[in-house]
């Protein structure tokens, strides 16, 4: 019915695609490892594809505060229902033994926290695939290590 619409309709079937893509890479199955591994390269490869969208997702557009309206995806929903399905990937892996038993927040906190700022940066950036690439194995490594996870497994 007008640009707002259209411009709501696109992101909330982007921010739908982006959602389903990461969940298919948490319910993979496999070690923690090899799931924390699938979620950082399907976020790189989904910052990649559709940095357009990530930059709506963390600014206003001028003249439409699409934020505030209610009307389509924000990036604190997306968040949230990622953040859930993460505390569940962290609580299945402290049931295996994986990692210690805890609560599983902090986990969240540190991967999420962690990928989220890399990816903001080159967004903002606008720097190259290879900026967006290069540090993804020095990222994998810190994170594992900040979930409590030997450096090496994979």
């Amino acid at each position: 019915s007008g640009k707002e619409a259209l411009f709501l309709e696109v992101l909330t079937t982007r921010a739908d695609q982006v959602l389903e893509i990461v969940r298919q890479a948490l319910r993979a199955g496999g070690t923690l490892a090899e799931i924390v591994d699938r979620y950082v390269d399907a976020t790189l490869e989904l910052v990649e594809a559709h940095r357009g969208f990530f930059v709506l997702l963390t600014q206003s557009t001028p003249d439409f505060d699409w934020h505030s309206s209610g009307a389509g995806p924000d990036g604190v929903d997306i968040r949230r229902q990622l953040d859930a399905q993460l505390e569940q990937v962290f609580r299945e892996a402290m049931e295996r033994g994986e990692i210690p038993p805890g609560d599983p927040r902090p986990h969240v906190c540190m991967l999420s926290g962690s990928l989220n700022a890399h990816v903001a940066r080159w967004v903002r950036n606008e720097d190259s695939r290879e900026d967006l690439w290069e540090p993804a194995a020095d990222l994998r490594l810190f994170i594992r290590r900040g979930i409590g996870l030997p450096a090496d497994e994979s």
